[in-house]
């Protein structure tokens, strides 16, 4: 492995730097005058939860953010490493520490409620490109590198639309994340000739139990112990559930213990991934979770080589998500060869292929990313379909004939009102 040391300076929140420091590699003794000599380019600045609850998530990123650098040797940057100590007071800290460093680039933090203890943007302050997946806390001066739920729709629409299914159901929470869902949704099903939201089942978050509003959207359940039966019923009874539905796609996103409720419901009355491809959002605990085999979900391509590099420089597998700072770092890395590199650089860049496959990041602070379609097993998942080669929605639903009727987006989701998914507080 390639010495780090000369191009590499750990900076932890509230700690004093001495005389020399250590390669985070092979423990060699490198002096400051080397550093300075150096005299790299860029500065990044990295914030990052390296201690409290988080800590671990944390490492994780900031030894791949190191592999990375160890990737590009001639790269013209250093990189510093702030705490945010897994909170939004530390964040803040963590921030005020990076503007005393003078950064051309601050990247991170991870975490939501981290994004939340940064100051409000100013000419005074630094825009930053942190990992957070909540979209609402970005825009031209909080941009994200992480996988957002608009680019999920965008690729479930998209599979949707290349199978032949137009006529779309979703399931979860109102609230922050149901506003982002059916936003996205109302953007990007345009895109798709004929594909309408045909019906909703959405919930307070903090409810128990889910069954009555996922009925609603279902087709009148029939109790096959019932005593006599109407010749109707029995008829009902003999049809398929897929053949009843007003849908022939469902979106379910839920997290948890939640969304084992919601499969278990929708179990219940026959409407399995089986039958039905149910989507969900991709994480780590719904991979174990074994009442979602079958489903499908839209997620980053798979590319081994990041995670055999990180298990033999530290022995072990590394975070799913810790990819996301070996990227972005190595993005970085590439465009200081050429000179210093600020968030703004990297917008106006064009789509960088890393091992999490094709990223644009756009002027409102969201990117946009070529994910692939997988479906969960008992162990793992499979690809159904590999991550598009291309950014651009015209060319990415140019397979498609528009229809001779334009489609009007109003008529997909329901009037804005206080019972409306669209109008959540």
């Amino acid at each position: 492995m390639k010495r780090l040391g000369i191009f590499l300076t750990l900076l932890l929140a509230g700690c004093s730097v001495g005389p020399e420091m250590t390669s985070f590699f092979q423990k060699e003794k490198v002096t400051l005058s080397d550093l300075e000599n150096d005299q790299p380019a860029t500065t990044v600045s990295m914030m990052l939860p390296l201690t409290g609850n988080w800590a671990a998530t944390g490492e994780g990123f900031q030894k791949a953010a190191l592999l990375a650098l160890d990737d590009h040797p001639n790269s013209s940057m250093r990189i510093l490493f702030f705490d945010t100590k897994s909170s939004s007071e530390g964040a803040k800290q963590a921030y005020d520490l990076a503007l005393a460093q003078n950064s051309d680039i601050i990247l991170g933090p991870v975490f939501a409620d981290e994004f939340k203890g940064l100051p409000e943007p100013s000419l005074m302050n630094k825009p930053v490109l942190g990992y957070t997946s909540d979209s609402t806390l970005l825009n031209s001066e909080r941009a994200s590198f992480a996988v957002l739920i608009p680019e999920q729709i965008r690729e479930i629409v998209r599979q949707n639309c290349l199978s032949g299914k137009h006529n779309l159901a979703v399931i979860g929470p109102e609230g922050k994340t149901g506003e982002i869902v059916m936003n996205a949704l109302e953007e990007v099903l345009p895109l798709c000739p004929d594909m309408i939201l045909k019906d909703y089942a959405l919930y307070p978050p903090e409810k128990v139990d889910m069954s009555e509003d996922i009925k609603k959207m279902l087709p009148t359940f029939i109790n096959p112990k019932k005593k006599d039966l109407t010749e109707h019923e029995k008829e009902l009874l003999a049809t398929p559930m897929q053949e009843r539905l007003s849908f022939d796609s469902l979106l379910v996103f839920e997290e948890g213990t939640k969304l084992t409720q919601v499969m278990s419901i929708l179990a219940f009355y026959d409407v399995t991934p089986k039958v039905i491809p149910i989507y969900t959002l991709a994480n780590a605990k719904a991979l174990k979770d074994n009442s979602l085999n079958g489903v499908l979900m839209a997620d980053l391509p798979a590319d081994n080589s990041f995670t055999v590099k990180y298990k033999e420089a530290f022995g072990k597998q590394p975070l799913r998500l810790a990819s996301l700072a070996y990227d972005s770092v190595g993005w970085i890395a590439q465009k200081s060869k050429n000179g210093i590199v600020s968030l703004q650089t990297l917008r106006d860049a064009d789509a960088y292929w890393g091992v999490d496959g094709l990223i644009r990041l756009e002027q409102n602070g969201t990117n946009k990313r070529a994910l692939r379609l997988v479906q969960k097993t008992a162990h793992s998942v499979r690809e159904v379909s590999p991550a598009p080669t291309d950014l651009d929605d015209t060319n990415m639903f140019s397979f498609f004939t528009p229809t001779t009727e334009s489609t009007d987006s109003t008529s997909m989701f329901p009037s804005a009102s206080d019972e409306s998914p669209l109008n959540f507080e």
